[in-house]
């Protein structure tokens, strides 16, 4: 099965790609991008799962947000997708501030979250995003939304062609450059050390081994639960469905067992 629709919601409508058929997997992409984020995995870990990406809004083919959108907001705007398509419960795994999102949704809905996956998430007091030097470089990221290869190229650490470049240049066009910071704002100012502290349910926290987020990793383990695993995956920066898409799924299955296990012990 595969299906994309347009979910309505209370403040706007969200853009939602559903694949295969199972028991639920919510996935949320990061800044800049669209359900395509996870596209080199959807196919397999489609095989046997439900598969729900959303645009998130404000960016993909989603509605715009507003000024002031916190990542709460995101959360409970996704609490309403999850009801208008009749998933009462489902393991959700964000990258970037996809994670954020799912720590939020994680943290106030427990019910809702069997098990958290949690890519790339930048496990950081705000104090560092207040850097002068950190949010230079966050605004000069995303206040243009077209890159060159050149620019792109960088941040994996698997080839990127014309194509590639060309759909993310599109994805980050469509979010545009207001959208892009709102969200960088939001990241800004949520308290995600105590938002991390009330996850219940089984969790990983997974990085690429040459991306932004694993200089917090030692953050990660002391702000998660105990029972949360961290893993570093080799070859991969901070997009790790494009640079090791088999890692990232075989730590997504390994989190589904355990959840499984969980609920049913």
């Amino acid at each position: 099965m595969s299906a994309q629709e347009f979910i309505p919601t209370s403040r706007g409508r969200v853009y939602v790609t559903r694949i295969g058929e199972g028991e639920p997997i919510v996935l949320l992409h990061g800044n800049g991008q669209s359900w395509r984020e996870f596209e080199p995995i959807s196919e397999s870990l489609g095989a046997d799962h439900q598969l729900v990406i959303w645009d998130m809004p404000g960016q993909g083919d989603s509605d715009p947000t507003e000024p002031g959108y916190r990542i709460d907001d995101y959360a409970d705007q996704l609490v309403e997708v999850l009801d208008s398509l009749g998933i009462d419960r489902a393991a959700v795994a964000g990258s970037s501030v996809g994670a954020f999102i799912a720590v939020s949704l994680a943290a106030r809905h427990p019910d809702r979250v069997g098990a958290a996956g949690l890519i790339e998430l930048q496990f950081r007091e705000r104090a560092f995003w207040e850097g002068e030097e950190m949010w230079g470089l966050v605004q000069r990221t995303f206040s243009i939304p077209t890159q060159t290869s050149e620019a792109v190229a960088p941040r994996f650490e698997t080839e990127i062609d014309d194509a590639f470049v060309l759909n993310w240049n599109v994805d980050r066009n469509k979010a545009g450059t207001a959208e892009m910071l709102r969200v960088m704002w939001a990241i800004r100012s949520y308290a995600l050390k105590q938002g991390a502290a009330k996850l219940s349910s089984p969790v990983v926290a997974v990085f690429g081994d040459s991306g932004p987020a694993v200089a917090s990793l030692e953050n990660a383990k002391q702000w998660l639960p105990e029972q949360a695993r961290t893993v570093v995956v080799e070859g991969s920066g901070h997009f790790l469905a494009h640079d090791r898409p088999d890692a990232l799924e075989s730590e997504l299955r390994a989190l589904l067992q355990v959840a499984t296990s969980t609920a049913s012990a």
